[in-house]
C-alpha cells in the first residue's frame, strides 16, 4: 500500500491533505514575500529600460500568486469532481 495514496487508505480524496496543502501555500507566500523585500533593494527602472529589480519582483509575484490556485482548489472544489491522486 502506497503511503501517499489517499484512495487506497480509505480517506476522502478531496480532504486527505488539506493541512499539507495549506502549509505549502503559506511557504510559497513567505518565500515570495522574502524575495519581494530583497528585490526592493534593486532599481526597477522604467518600462523602456527595466532595471535589475524587475525580474525578482515578477518572480516573487508569481510565487505569491501560485498558492491561490492550491487554496482555491482546496476550498471551492465542487462535489463529485475528480478525486485526488496520490504520488
Amino acid at each position: 500500500m502506497a503511503a501517499g495514496n489517499a484512495g487506497e487508505q480509505g480517506l476522502d480524496p478531496k480532504t486527505a491533505y488539506p493541512f499539507e496543502d495549506l502549509m505549502t501555500s503559506l511557504l510559497f507566500v513567505v518565500i515570495g514575500l522574502g524575495a519581494f523585500v530583497i528585490a526592493l533593494g534593486y532599481e526597477v527602472g522604467t518600462v523602456r529600460r527595466p532595471g535589475p529589480g524587475v525580474l525578482p519582483m515578477l518572480v516573487s509575484a508569481l510565487l505569491r500568486a501560485c498558492p491561490n490556485f492550491c487554496v482555491n482548489g482546496m476550498l471551492f472544489t465542487p462535489e463529485g469532481s475528480a478525486p485526488r491522486t496520490g504520488w
